[in-house]
């Protein structure tokens, strides 16, 4: 992930939060931070750049993510589930 300023696009941060791939980064406002879906870990990432935790799974997170309010869902490539609290970044395996 990169931070960049307006409007002269100079670099503020930069974070790698996944070994891999990063398939994308969501806002998660109610918790102040953004949430970054790679593929072997699921991270929270504050507004400076600094992991706030990480997250990751059996399998690669490949088949599904959903951001909702309070949790992510992710889904890995053996159709595995699981829940991550956004504020602790704790996951449980959801029953299918």
């Amino acid at each position: 992930m990169v931070c960049l300023a307006l409007p002269d696009l100079g670099m503020e941060w930069s974070t790698r939060t996944d070994e891999a791939t990063c398939f994308g980064v969501y806002h998660a406002r109610a918790h102040q931070c953004f949430v970054s879906h790679g593929e072997l870990e699921v991270a929270g990432v504050s507004y400076g750049g600094g992991i706030l935790w990480r997250f990751s799974g059996a399998d690669i997170f490949t088949n599904g993510f959903e951001l909702s309010h309070h949790h992510v869902d992710v889904i890995d490539w053996n159709d595995n589930r699981y829940r991550i609290d956004l504020a602790t970044g704790k996951g449980n395996t959801l029953a299918i």
